[in-house]
């Protein structure tokens, strides 16, 4: 199933839950399909799902679940929710009962669920049965994290992370101001991180960075003698990445997204006579080439983001980098008119 065949699943999945009809969710699995609750034996086979369902029904005849979110992948999907209802059913506490899980999915050849391993926390579930979910969860406002990794000298550490990473640095600390530092911003683009002075501790650690062009950053981070333990290629998980270490023992991936992600797209291509104005042809196929992109298929993203609204305009395919990259190549192509003259062009 592609992404919007999941999604279409998982939403009658959750109005299966929903209905107050547990026929109708063991009806989403295969025949022989199992349903695995946290460390329950699974229950196997739609009968059993079915009993599985009516449980959770009969304890909360109010019961609403709402689906918090679906990832793809393949012939699996993981599928997240949170169940909401009073626990009014025979023998229950009364007490309302606000909890989240997720479930993982392997579907069968028709579509349908084959394997679902699912899981919550048992523990605060059933102190929400005794106790009620307690105040209600705030709407934060979160726009920033700041990882902070102990390093043994702030310096050498900033020193590392801008000449040989690519980061630049944010600020210093120290207490006095004229004493060592102990403390340093170091940043990747927009994204800060922080270097205390302390023992590395990098078991347990690691820090994944998105960026615009991973391979770009790679062959920075090469040439100045990073250390590479995992070389850049195209993940599974729709990210083209890789992975070094910093001169304290700290694994820092860096990567960026792939668009190809996906079952493949069958299309016919047809001849297109279209002629370009010689510069803009020249820009074109230089960033056909920068993106790894055949002349065609960058033409095409194009044209698909162009003509899909998002907010008071249009989407564009195009990161920052890649933004400031077109820019050079404007300048490169001696481009000087601005993106409406193309309705005053006059061909010679």
């Amino acid at each position: 199933m592609n992404a919007d065949q999941v999604k279409a699943f998982a939403e009658r999945y959750t109005a299966a839950w929903c209905s107050q009809d547990p026929t109708r969710v063991a009806a989403m699995y295969s025949p022989t399909g199992s349903l695995k609750v946290n460390n329950a034996p699974p229950a196997v086979g739609r009968p059993a799902i079915t009993e599985v369902a009516r449980g959770f029904m009969t304890a909360f005849p109010d019961m609403v679940v709402t689906m918090d979110g679906v990832l793809p992948q393949d012939d699996r999907a993981a599928y997240r929710w949170t169940l909401a209802g009073s626990n009014t059913g025979p023998g229950g506490t009364g007490q309302k009962v606000n909890i989240s899980g997720y479930e993982h999915w392997e579907f069968d050849a028709n579509g349908l669920i084959a394997t679902s391993q699912g899981h919550f926390d048992e523990v605060d579930y059933a102190h929400q049965l005794q106790h009620g979910p307690g105040a209600p969860r705030p709407q934060v406002e979160c726009a920033q994290q700041h990882p902070e990794l102990y390093v043994p000298d702030v310096l050498a550490a900033v020193s590392f992370y801008t000449k040989k990473l690519g980061f630049w640095q944010s600020f210093l600390w120290a207490d006095p101001p004229d004493s060592t530092p102990t403390m340093a911003g170091v940043n990747l683009g927009q994204v800060q991180m922080f270097l205390q002075q302390g023992t590395p501790h990098p078991q347990g650690c690691a820090l994944y960075f998105v960026v615009g062009n991973a391979d770009e950053l790679f062959a920075f981070q090469q040439a100045n003698g990073v250390e590479v333990l995992v070389p850049p290629g195209d993940r599974s998980y729709g990210l083209r990445d890789y992975r070094v270490r910093d001169l304290n023992g700290y694994n820092l991936s860096f990567g960026h997204h792939l668009f190809n992600a996906g079952p493949p797209v069958e299309i016919e291509r047809v001849d297109v006579p279209v002629r370009l104005e010689r510069r803009l042809a020249a820009l074109l196929h230089d960033l056909a080439e920068h993106k790894r992109m055949s002349l065609s298929s960058c033409l095409e993203e194009i044209l698909l983001h162009t003509n899909e609204p998002l907010g008071d305009g249009v989407a564009s395919p195009h990161t920052k980098g890649t933004l400031q990259h077109i820019q050079a190549l404007k300048k490169k192509h001696g481009i000087d008119y601005d993106c409406h003259a193309s309705y005053r062009f006059k061909e010679k």
